[in-house]
C-alpha cells in the first residue's frame, strides 16, 4: 500500500468507484482496498516505547468542521492542515482512543513506536483507520507536533526512539558473554548502559556502515546485491532472524 496519502478518494457511487480502482491498479501496481467512509473528525494517537508504551496527548487534524474532509497527498506535502492537540474531546474518549491504540499496537506486535490514525463519527464511535508502524518523523507531521506537547523537542525526540530500540535489541541474551557484565551491571540505569555500550562500538559501527554504503547494489548488479545480502545477514543471524531466498 502506498504512504503519505497517495490514491486516497472519496467516491459514492459505482461508476466511480470503478474508475479510482482501475486508477489505483494500473498506477501503483497493486490491488486497490475500498472501504465504508467515516464522516467526522479524525484523530491521531502517537505511542512511543515498549510493553506499556506512553502514549502522546490525542492529537486532531484540523478539518475546519467538514464531516467529510480529509487529508489528501497535497495537504501533507504542500499545505498541512491545522493541529489541535490535547485535542478538544472528554477525557473518557481520549483514553478509549489511547486503549485502542495500545490494544492495536500489541495485536500488531509493534515495536519501539507507531503513530495511530483514527475517525470519530458524529455519535462518537472510534473507528482505527490504520496503524503506521513508521510514522513520520517530518517536523510539520503530526507524531512530532503530539510530541513537542508531551514535552520532547525534536532531538530528545530522536534519542528517545533510538534510546527504547537500542534497548530492546541489545538485550543480554544477544550480546557477547564478555559483554554482558557491562549492561547488568546496576549501578547505572540500563539505558544510560546501554547507551555507554553503543559509544563503546562505534567505531566498529562506523567501519561496518562505510563498508555497506560502498558496495555498488543497484539492482542488476547481482554481484553486489549478493555482496551486501551476505553482510546484512552476518550481522542479523547472531539476533536470531532468518533469511528466506526468494525466486
Amino acid at each position: 500500500m502506498e504512504a503519505v496519502s497517495y490514491g486516497i478518494k472519496i467516491v459514492d457511487n459505482e461508476d466511480d468507484l470503478r474508475e479510482v480502482v482501475k486508477f489505483v491498479v494500473t498506477k501503483f501496481k497493486q490491488q486497490a482496498l475500498a472501504e465504508q467512509f467515516i464522516r467526522g473528525r479524525e484523530f491521531c494517537v502517537g505511542l512511543l516505547g515498549n510493553g506499556d508504551p506512553e502514549a502522546f496527548p490525542v492529537l486532531e487534524i484540523d478539518l475546519e468542521n467538514d464531516p467529510d474532509a480529509i487529508q489528501t497527498v497535497d495537504d501533507k506535502k504542500q499545505k498541512p492542515r491545522g493541529k489541535i492537540c490535547p485535542a478538544n474531546i472528554s477525557q473518557k474518549l481520549a483514553a478509549e482512543m489511547v486503549r485502542l491504540s495500545k490494544d492495536a499496537f500489541h495485536a500488531l506486535e509493534l515495536r519501539d513506536f507507531a503513530r495511530v490514525d483514527i475517525r470519530m463519527d458524529e455519535a462518537e464511535n472510534i473507528y482505527l483507520l490504520e496503524i503506521n508502524s513508521m510514522a513520520s518523523l517530518g517536523r510539520t507531521g503530526s507524531y512530532v507536533y503530539a510530541a513537542n506537547v508531551a514535552g520532547y523537542d525534536y532531538a530528545r525526540l530522536v534519542n528517545k526512539i533510538l534510546e527504547v530500540a537500542a534497548v530492546r535489541y541489545f538485550s543480554e541474551k544477544i550480546l557477547p558473554q564478555e559483554d554482558r557484565a557491562y549492561l547488568t551491571e546496576d549501578k547505572l540505569p540500563l539505558s544510560v548502559r546501554i547507551r555507554g555500550f553503543l559509544r563503546s562500538k562505534q567505531e566498529d559501527t562506523e567501519r561496518l556502515l562505510a563498508k555497506m554504503v560502498n558496495i555498488n547494489s543497484y539492482v542488476r548488479n547481482v554481484e553486489g546485491v549478493n555482496t551486501l545480502g551476505t553482510l546484512v545477514w552476518q550481522q542479523l543471524s547472531p539476533l536470531g532472524f532468518a533469511h528466506q531466498v526468494i525466486p
